[in-house]
């Protein structure tokens, strides 16, 4: 504003040339926009003398974006003015049927259909409701204090680092949503009487609507405020880079579907046979830019007839870490020129859907049956609780498990070697790497014996433990 009241000219630049994060829970996101409401108050009763300055056209664009701000307590009369009129009669518009039709209707209608068209579908006029709805109470809370003179608290940056979620209801946050939604409830019954009893039924058909769509709108806030858990504590970005890995002899060429700072995520249509927690090397690779560092498989997922696998970051230098940021970086600019965003039609039961997706099942095979063990001369009775990829889940009372066992087949051999323990009398034993192959070999053999998971497999190990001998 100070550089336009001296008369420099501004220029916008339509292309992306800088990316940031966005806030990564609701409390970070509250944060940040009532730093950005007060903000814009601030800088309007601050910098006021260099208004007069600016010509018409800036004028008008900066009292838009100082107004912008108050669009809450318009928000809020939209929310309760049906209610008002129900309960207490005081109509906030005052039309008759005819006006109503004449002149709200068509806007109503007009509204939704151009607003997303406009747009370039990056907005509609549901998400853009949902959004005011979720910080109109906040926001014009704060506004007022701001306006009367309270003080408010220091500049904060928003924190964009990734945390842990568990997916709790912000009650603090959302307080007022739920009283909202009760007078909503409230107004909405006393409005079904008076429609049902009066004479003025096309006068309480409009409010009821009205009230309808508000709480359409107030539940999608409610869901939204049931943060789904997070468990990752790094921002992932799909993106598809093509990189070298070297499981066995030799480098082959996979594509990411997506990565992160601490991993990588490739989709292939087999079967990798590799193992947990063990050293990878990986290559990637963008014109001139090359960066290489060790992985580590964390996740197996199967579904479709696609796997999926996990890796994490077990080692890296601090060029290759450089380079291999700058590559995500530069992969995200382009997808960021390139890509137009069209959010999904918003629904209260694909908000619960996502909410309360379960994680998918793991891909055990149940043998249920005892097998025997054996290792120098010794011999263990023990039931295999599961068989999942390369890992046997063994129940068995041990004094001391041993580090080493042998199972014996008709079919063949399978060597173990002792991970960690699970739980009470639950141990974790990964198969050797040369039987591996076997291990497809036994559940096919032991398919009657068995019983699959319906659902793709997925499984983590999260931490390993020195084992207890």
């Amino acid at each position: 504003m100070k550089l336009q009241a001296k008369g420099y000219h501004s220029n916008f630049v339509n292309e992306t040339l800088a990316i940031g994060l966005s806030p990564f829970n609701i409390n970070d996101l509250f944060t940040q926009r009532i730093r950005w409401a007060l903000g814009a108050i601030q800088t309007l009763r601050k910098r006021s003398g260099h208004f007069s300055a600016l010509n018409f056209k800036q004028q008008v664009i900066y009292t838009m974006s100082y107004s912008y701000w108050f669009n809450s307590y318009r928000r809020l009369t939209y929310l309760i003015a049906p209610v008002i009129f129900i309960l207490f009669k005081i109509p906030i518009v005052v039309s008759s049927p005819i006006e109503t039709l004449i002149f709200w209707a068509p806007m109503f209608v007009i509204y939704h259909l151009t607003y997303k068209k406009l747009s370039n579908g990056v907005r509609s006029s549901l998400l853009n409701n949902l959004y005011e709805t979720v910080f109109a109470p906040t926001l014009t809370w704060n506004l007022f204090k701001e306006i009367v003179g309270f003080k408010q608290s220091m500049f904060k940056v928003t924190p964009k680092d990734a945390k842990k979620v568990y997916g709790n209801f912000n009650l603090y946050l959302f307080f007022p949503h739920l009283i909202i939604f009760a007078i909503l409830v409230l107004g909405l019954y006393n409005g079904t009487i008076l429609f049902l009893d009066t004479n003025y039924a096309f006068v309480f058909g409009i409010n009821i609507f009205w009230i309808l769509y508000n709480s359409y709108v107030l539940i999608l806030s409610l869901l939204y405020a049931l943060e789904r858990p997070i468990f990752r504590t790094s921002t992932r970005f799909n993106l598809k880079l093509e990189v070298k890995a070297k499981f066995h002899e030799s480098f082959e060429i996979f594509d990411t579907i997506n990565v992160s700072d601490n991993g990588i995520s490739i989709l292939t249509d087999m079967r990798l046979r590799i193992h947990f927690h063990q050293d990878y090397d990986i290559k990637v690779l963008d014109n001139e830019i090359k960066s290489h560092f060790k992985v580590k498989l964390v996740r197996v997922i199967q579904s479709n007839q696609k796997y999926y696998y996990g890796f994490e970051i077990s080692h890296i230098s601090k060029k290759s870490a450089r380079s291999y940021f700058q590559i995500i970086y530069n992969a995200l600019l382009i997808q960021t020129q390139n890509e137009v965003r069209h959010y999904d039609k918003l629904s209260i039961m694909r908000v619960i859907k996502s909410k309360y997706k379960s994680r998918p099942k793991a891909d055990k095979v149940q043998l249920n049956k005892p097998f025997i063990f054996s290792f120098n001369q010794q011999t263990w009775f023990c039931d295999i609780d599961h068989i999942d990829y390369d890992l046997v889940y063994i129940k068995g009372h041990f004094d001391s498990a041993p580090i080493h066992m042998l199972l014996s087949f008709d079919e063949g051999d399978i060597h173990f070697d002792l991970i960690s323990k699970e739980k009470e009398n639950v141990y974790v034993y990964q198969i050797a790497k040369k039987d591996i192959s076997r291990l497809t070999e036994l559940i096919a053999i032991h398919q009657d014996d068995t019983k699959i998971a319906e659902e793709s497999i997925a499984y983590q190990i999260n931490s390993k433990t020195e084992p207890q001998t």
